[in-house]
């Protein structure tokens, strides 16, 4: 089951802009992620936590820049 809702924001992947979405395994939501052919993050890039589901999509949309600065505000 694909939980698809337009109020919920996820970033798409940072190496091939693939669309983030949120699945549910085990009774649990998880960020999943459609990647390109070619990504470096291909095939395993999932967020599975015991965290709410809340904490997930904060802790997958956060970006960090080479400074090592978030590049977005909280």
């Amino acid at each position: 089951m694909i939980i698809l809702d337009d109020k919920i924001h996820l970033e798409p992947c940072p190496y091939c802009g693939g669309r983030a979405y949120i699945d549910v395994l085990f009774d649990k939501p998880y960020i999943n992620v459609h990647h390109s052919n070619k990504c470096k993050m291909r095939p395993d890039t999932w967020l599975l936590s015991s965290e709410p589901l809340k904490k997930q999509i904060k802790a997958w949309n956060k970006r960090v820049g080479e400074n090592g600065k978030k590049d977005h505000k909280d």
